[in-house]
């Protein structure tokens, strides 16, 4: 039994890169955003956590609500 609620969903083919918005059942303070077929640069930071860089075409960007 899956535990992640769909927000937004897109399989990755004709219309473009696939992505998967969805939040899991037992955490109530966040998100998550899982990206097909984009380029990412990971800086780990000294003190705690990341720096994440994606690199996004500008259709998923759209479809994704980011731009219009």
């Amino acid at each position: 039994m899956s535990t992640k609620e769909t927000i937004k969903y897109r399989e990755e083919g004709v219309e473009g890169c696939g992505f998967h918005l969805y939040s899991e059942i037992f955490d109530e303070e966040n998100v998550y955003l899982r990206l097909d077929c984009v380029h990412a640069s990971l800086n780990t930071l000294h003190e705690a956590g990341a720096e994440v860089t994606l690199t996004l075409p500008l259709e998923l960007a759209r479809a994704l609500g980011l731009i219009s």
